[in-house]
């Protein structure tokens, strides 16, 4: 038995040995073939070549790769047949014998190409039997093969498997796959999910997002912008909704009934265009109450899916208030989206003990705050006349920038500048474009955020750290030099009714992003869970000797940025106050503004 098994496995390494019989393989696994036909595709002559021919076709019978259809009278490729090929195609790529294509996802995710893929979307969307679906995506595989872009789209790939069903003659099968903004089964799956949820909002949401963000990465950023986006150098958030939307909006709370009406009204009718937070300041005396009457009744009737709304509010006014709010709270549905910003001053020790007491109370979630400009998500925002939205934060990779610079301090400085210059530049051209498209409403600012990620990373990255656990002075200056570059590249571009802030934090979503595409594009390795590659500056289970080595770069941080910056605590809730206070006594003469968020876990 074994010496059997042995010969079947010679007879089979043997057969793989000649390029002719390989190339045989190749095309039945597409389709069934006929003596002549694979003569023909083969570029051999029926006469001269016909024994040479003759042979390898007995060879691939005697070995089981292909078989002889007795109905047709052509030759098919063996199920062995099939399991030899795969496995010599995975074979090359793990040898690196091919070259891997990566595929840029709608979603803005890298990713190497996976002919599974475009497999699992045939048989699912379109309903084309698993057998033939292969044959096509192989078929598929090979063209794309050819093109050698360094970066193949998702459209891209469904343009040219539509082109492959058309000559395969499964006119009905590329129907199914027929893209109108989205692919026709994405706008069914979203329909079905919008239904469900009750707020057909969500599907006009995602369905002009798919094509805005196609659009701005095709038509509107220069190649080498989009060429960064794409492999996480930087990015742009939300790049789905440049021209029309927003990341948040503050609104400084009216204080009579009217104009409370009205504005709800407004926030309601521009929901699709904030992507994540509305945020009312209650910065004028009176004003609080109103603030969470809009707050509630956004929740409860118009508020959608993924945003939150905010409250700023002074901590002195909320105690003052705090028996008439926590019955408004608790006499209103849907609160799980709304959140407190709350601005403490000394003593802060007693103080946020007071306030876990008043949110246990009122029932609400909130972060800390040193400033009334702050949002829940830690970015300043002010608000001088009626409200102020923040169009774009663009983020800097700096792990990334670390790691092609070869860890060399001037080649990374200058490959910032360079490339910050660039997007900046972008930026302009975007804020000319949206004063046309739609008119400022409050103060008439467009607000960016220019951030970074990663920053901790990088620390570890240029100088060889495992753990910050000393603060040194070479930490001083690379994070003051940092900032100070990338302030004085903003002062060239800051521009009446544009404002650019810098700061320390950046979307989850782009950190996490960012994270996808450095890890593939260095072969880091197992990619790491998204709270270690930093949205924020520090991230809360970074390792220090003692808290006031954190307060002290936490402080060193929050002087160089003056558009937001986050210190997440996490722990026993006494250990984490007492820690809060230690920091936030550090960062005190500071003036610029950050939000705290104590993660109590046991």
């Amino acid at each position: 038995m074994v010496v059997e098994e042995h010969r079947n496995l010679d007879s089979v390494l043997e057969c793989l040995a000649s390029p002719i019989r390989l190339e045989i393989l190749k095309l039945l696994s597409k389709k069934k073939l006929g003596y002549i036909e694979l003569m023909e595709n083969l570029g051999l002559d029926k006469n001269r070549d016909a024994g040479k021919f003759s042979y390898h076709l007995k060879k691939l019978q005697t070995s089981g790769l292909i078989e002889l259809d007795k109905d047709s009278g052509k030759y098919v490729i063996s199920r062995e047949g099939l399991v030899v090929l795969d496995f010599l195609e995975k074979l090359e790529k793990n040898l690196g014998l091919k070259n891997v294509m990566m595929v840029w996802r709608s979603d803005g995710v890298i990713e190497p190409f996976d002919k599974r893929k475009i497999v699992d979307s045939l048989v699912r969307e379109a309903g084309i039997p698993p057998r033939l679906a292969k044959e096509v995506a192989t078929i598929a595989e090979e063209k794309l093969q050819t093109l050698k872009i360094e970066y193949l789209t998702s459209s891209l790939i469904r343009e040219l498997v539509n082109t492959v069903l058309l000559d395969m003659g499964m006119e009905k099968y590329r129907y199914r796959l027929s893209r109108v903004g989205l692919p026709v089964y994405d706008v069914s799956k979203q329909l079905e999910e919008s239904f469900k949820n009750g707020d057909m909002r969500e599907f006009m949401e995602k369905a002009t997002e798919a094509i805005m963000r196609e659009y701005v990465m095709i038509d509107v950023l220069p190649r080498d912008i989009a060429t960064m986006h794409v492999t996480g150098i930087v990015d742009f958030y939300p790049i789905s909704t440049w021209f029309t939307g927003v990341v948040s909006r503050s609104y400084l709370t009216p204080l009579t009934e009217e104009e409370n009406e009205e504005l709800q009204i407004e926030i309601a009718s521009n929901m699709l265009n904030i992507k994540h937070e509305i945020n009312m300041k209650a910065a004028r005396e009176g004003s609080l109450k109103n603030a969470f009457k809009i707050a509630l009744n956004l929740c409860k009737k118009a508020l959608m899916k993924n945003r939150i709304v905010s409250v700023t509010v002074n901590m002195d006014d909320l105690l003052n208030s705090c028996r008439d709010l926590s019955w408004m709270v608790k006499n209103s549905e849907k609160i799980d989206r709304f959140r407190m910003v709350i601005q403490v001053d000394k003593p802060y020790y007693r103080n946020l003990v007071q306030l876990e007491d008043i949110s246990k109370e009122i029932n609400l979630r909130y972060n800390v705050t040193n400033l009334i400009d702050s949002t829940f998500y830690g970015f300043k925002m002010p608000v001088e006349k009626s409200s102020t939205s923040l169009h774009i934060v663009l983020t800097i990779n700096l792990l990334a920038l670390a790691l092609e610079s070869g860890k060399d301090l001037d080649v990374f400085y200058n490959n910032l500048v360079n490339i910050l210059t660039r997007c900046l530049t972008v930026l302009v051209k975007k804020t000319s474009l949206s004063k046309k498209i739609r008119k400022e409403e409050g103060d008439g600012n467009v607000i960016y955020i220019v951030s970074v990620c990663s920053l901790m990373e990088t620390l570890k990255t240029m100088f060889g750290y495992n753990q910050i656990l000393n603060i040194s002075k070479e930490l001083h200056v690379f994070i003051d030099r940092l900032f100070a570059l990338i302030k004085n590249t903003i002062k060239d571009y800051s521009e009446e009714g544009c404002r650019i802030y810098v700061s320390s934090r950046s979307p989850k979503s782009s950190a996490y992003r960012m994270m996808l595409a450095t890890n593939r594009r260095f072969n880091i390795g197992k990619e790491r869970n998204q709270d270690k590659y930093s949205y924020m500056a520090i991230p809360p289970d970074e390792k220090f000797k003692k808290i006031e080595d954190r307060a002290y770069l936490e402080s060193r941080i929050l002087s160089n940025v003056d558009g937001g910056h986050v210190v997440m605590l996490r722990g026993r809730k006494k250990k984490i106050i007492e820690d809060a206070n230690i920091i936030m006594s550090y960062l005190e003469k500071i003036g610029n503004p950050y939000i705290l968020v104590l993660d109590e876990r046991s």
